[in-house]
């Protein structure tokens, strides 16, 4: 099943690339799936970024920001649980769209955050931190998958986002599971980026910094 879902997926993600992309030979974040891209390239891995950054910043324009009265639920809510243990009231809170709002924006944030110390940094074990950060978020199918359920469901959010028309955020359809590229992208960076990076640690710092230039 995952086999045949991977390449659903690389076959969506794919064709979007070849509609949007002006070369044949650019760089993306789809090359994460299968590696590529030249990892040891910080030109590479900083198109990689800039692509996932455009993409969540799509997504993240299409999220609302929590109300003060969002917020103020919340934070009330939050205490009343403290004190009641029923399963139900703490179901009802976590599946409500207030608090997959909150939860949602607050993860793209994070991840917007590592994305920019990515493409800002000219420190090779910086930026590799900030891609442990980006890859954890993007690999989080829950965080991503629950919120878009919900925030669609009460409108939150445009219906359009994980259609087949939808390329500007790459959230996936509900069949694959909306956050399926974004979990791909990270187990990418991980393959690809991450355990690389790694795996030369043993080496002078200056060593790395001339190799992962």
């Amino acid at each position: 099943m995952r086999v045949k879902i991977l390449i659903a997926s690389l076959v969506i993600l794919f064709s979007a690339n070849a509609m949007s992309s002006t070369s044949a030979s650019t760089v993306s974040a789809s090359d994460l799936i299968l590696g590529k891209f030249n990892t040891y390239s910080r030109t590479d891995r900083m198109i990689i970024a800039k692509d996932i950054l455009e993409k969540i910043n799509a997504l993240d324009s299409l999220v609302p920001n929590p109300t003060p009265n969002d917020l103020l639920w919340i934070n009330t809510e939050t205490e009343a649980l403290k004190d009641s243990s029923t399963f139900t009231r703490r179901m009802n809170f976590i599946e409500s769209a207030e608090f997959q709002e909150y939860k949602f924006k607050n993860h793209l944030k994070a991840m917007k955050y590592a994305l920019v110390h990515i493409i800002d940094t000219n420190n090779v074990s910086s930026e590799m931190a900030n891609w442990a950060l980006l890859s954890s978020g993007l690999i989080d199918k829950d965080t991503i998958d629950d919120a878009i359920e919900v925030l669609k469901s009460h409108q939150k959010i445009p219906n359009y986002i994980g259609s087949d028309n939808d390329n500007k955020t790459m959230i996936a359809s509900s069949v694959i599971g909306y956050s399926n590229f974004y979990h791909l992208w990270g187990e990418g960076i991980l393959t690809y980026i991450l355990i690389p990076y790694l795996s030369e640690t043993t080496h002078p710092d200056d060593t790395i910094a001339k190799t992962w230039g």
